[in-house]
């Protein structure tokens, strides 16, 4: 099964001026699902008939006994309703000689406007929190694996920015309000305590660009199909490619094909040039065999190494008497 590896490489081939993409491979960010304790202030609706008091109190209705006669209710009803009312705030009682009336507060003036209460709460969230960047990130629980899993799929482990772990402080609540987004019912006000709940990661795609000639590597960071520069500069302050023991290494001279091979054989400078040509909507296919096809149709070429496993497993699945591979090394990696 083909994944997102040749789209990406069409997507950032070029992303590091002076370097070429020479790798790609399946990498893991250390993540920490942490359970929160959070105050938090919850816009709540208004009920009913509080609604109808506030808005009568507004309009210069604002005896009890008229009010009750307004909306048809006996008045110890409304009576109870604007005791509440006086409570939360939002309505003053005054006597005037015999005749009691109710003021609106600039709280009250608020709620009129928008209808609905707000009160503090203590509420509980997990979070996960990305151990690379040191911040709260918005990922999904189902798209973390486990340590075990991870070793299984053989992952390159990206290092935390910290080896410390998660405290109080590194969670502030604009974060948190920023992953629930505008328009929420609820604000995050403060942070109380912060407990983790589990380790996990999260995994990703790690792009090797390089110039043999000059021992130069370069890493970037693919999370969730888009590149991540913060990811990337936390690679970098972590020592990138060395920290990682990646090196690239002057390739080896290109063995000899025979006469007839050589002279159908496509230079790798004509398949980047075509591939650049293409003038391709990557969003309409996640298939490289649709996006690829002038590519696809040279019978002898140079592939990029992040093409052998794939074109390995096409030969596999689609050979239909014999399947020859001539290589001083091969090895079958699990993609799922």
């Amino acid at each position: 099964m083909w994944n997102n590896d040749i789209l990406l490489a069409q997507r950032y081939a070029h992303e590091m001026a002076g370097l070429s993409l020479i790798a790609i491979d399946d990498a893991a960010i250390p993540v920490t699902v942490v359970t929160c304790d959070v105050l938090a202030q919850e816009r709540k609706p208004l009920p009913l008939l509080d609604e109808y008091l506030l808005r009568l109190v507004a309009a210069g209705v604002d005896e009890v006994e008229e009010i009750a006669r307004t909306l048809g209710l006996e008045k110890f009803i409304v009576e109870v309703a604007a005791a509440d009312r006086i409570s939360d705030g939002s309505v003053n009682y005054s006597r005037i000689g015999q005749t009691g009336r109710l003021l609106l507060t600039d709280y009250g003036r608020t709620l009129v406007t928008d209808l609905s209460a707000v009160q503090p709460v203590q509420r509980q969230l997990k979070v996960s929190f990305d151990r690379m960047t040191w911040q709260v990130a918005d990922y999904p629980r189902s798209a973390l694996a486990k340590k075990r899993d991870v070793a299984r799929r053989g992952l390159i482990v990206l290092p935390a920015l910290q080896s410390a772990g998660v405290k109080q402080e590194d969670i502030v609540p604009r974060q948190l309000n920023r992953l629930l987004g505008e328009g929420k019912p609820v604000e995050i006000l403060s942070v109380r305590k912060v407990r983790p709940s589990s380790y996990s990661y999260l995994p990703v795609k790690l792009l090797v660009y390089a110039d043999p000639s000059r021992g130069e590597v370069r890493l970037g960071v693919v999370v969730e199909d888009a590149i991540s520069r913060e990811h990337g500069m936390s690679l970098e302050r972590s020592g990138g490619a060395s920290h990682l023991n990646i090196e690239a290494l002057e390739p080896e001279t290109r063995p000899g094909l025979a006469d007839y091979l050589e002279q159908i054989r496509v230079p790798q400078e004509q398949v980047d040039h075509a591939r650049k040509r293409m003038e391709i909507d990557l969003s309409k296919s996640l298939k490289w065999h649709d996006l690829d096809k002038q590519v696809r149709d040279y019978k002898v070429r140079s592939v990029n190494s992040f093409e052998q496993p794939y074109l390995v497993t096409e030969a596999i699945d689609s050979a239909l008497r014999r399947l020859l591979i001539f290589s001083p090394t091969v090895r079958f990696l699990n993609r799922e």
